[in-house]
């Protein structure tokens, strides 16, 4: 969905047949629509090419990235390694290391195709074992077999890394109240906003975002949290922030009045008795007073 908000056309079901070009330069890609077919004896389904559903689709480059192997060329001097029948590096998993001793592989070399974090946790392993072959230790043999609990703060820790996205409903009541009510629409987040699309693009929340906290206060899961910490008020999405304002006091009484741009939006809308200047700040209960007392005025003969 990200990648199609961004232009990004896909098209499924699609055999390139042969790239086209002139003078040395790509003009298009021959293509062929497929079809899903299931074989005799089997329940997966393979695609099929359309006869005649044969189209070109103009283009003056074209990124070949159908597939992956491991380039054992420059590996070549290295006689002794051993490879598995998918033509992948054949590593002891417990400590990365090949058939030839004090040489380490991790990554898509050992694994073929994987995620980022199983070549992190290889390399991890494979980091561990370099250190201990460097240092005359025997490797392990076999992978740890028992997972040790957590401390009271690395719990606290791992629990802080946790972005929440489970408890966003996707509703977009927080669009629409910015937008709509407040008159703002700082939530360009178009994944959320199902009626209204548009491209999701943070940084309007930073440039355009008054901190007025209503888009907190109407979200019914708590996803959006607005709160003041150490001299700023704070927008978070499912714990990633939106926005921090530098809080804006009232030089008589110490009461917190709110950011800047929130004050000149309600000094603006709502001809708050407040006064918020460059050099001037005093909340609306001091203000009050102030009216108050100069409109009263002394009494006479005292």
């Amino acid at each position: 969905e990200q990648a199609e908000e961004e232009g990004v056309r896909l098209s499924f079901l699609t055999i390139p047949v042969e790239i086209i070009g002139k003078d040395g330069k790509v003009s298009a890609l021959h293509c062929q629509r497929a079809r899903l077919l299931q074989r005799e004896g089997s329940e997966r389904m393979f695609p099929a090419p359309v006869t005649g559903s044969d189209y070109f689709m103009e283009a003056d480059v074209v990124i070949s990235a159908i597939g992956q192997m491991v380039d054992s060329a420059c590996m070549i001097d290295l006689s002794d390694l051993r490879w598995t029948r998918r033509s992948t590096l054949d590593v002891n998993m417990a400590n990365m290391e090949t058939s030839m001793q004090g040489v380490f592989a991790v990554g898509d070399a050992v694994t073929g195709p994987a995620t980022i974090i199983e070549a992190i946790g290889g390399g991890k392993r494979a980091a561990n074992s370099i250190d201990r072959f460097l240092s005359g230790i025997p490797l392990s043999k076999m992978p740890p077999q028992v997972e040790l609990g957590y401390s009271e703060n690395e719990v606290k820790e791992e629990a802080r890394r946790c972005l929440r996205c489970d408890i966003c409903r996707r509703c977009g009541i927080c669009i629409e109240v910015c937008r709509d009510m407040m008159g703002i629409d700082a939530l360009q987040l178009g994944y959320l906003d199902f009626d209204n699309p548009v491209k999701t693009d943070f940084r309007l929340t930073a440039e355009k975002c008054i901190a007025c906290g209503a888009c907190a206060e109407n979200c019914p899961n708590n996803a959006m949290i607005i709160e003041d910490r150490k001299g700023e008020r704070i927008l978070s999405l499912c714990g990633t922030i939106l926005n921090r304002q530098k809080l804006v006091y009232c030089e008589k009484c110490g009461a917190v009045i709110g950011p800047a741009k929130y004050l000149d939006y309600i000094k603006k809308r709502f001809h708050s008795v407040g006064q918020v200047t460059a050099d001037h700040a005093v909340c609306d209960v001091c203000a009050r007073k102030n009216s108050a007392a100069f409109s009263i005025g002394p009494f006479p003969g005292s």
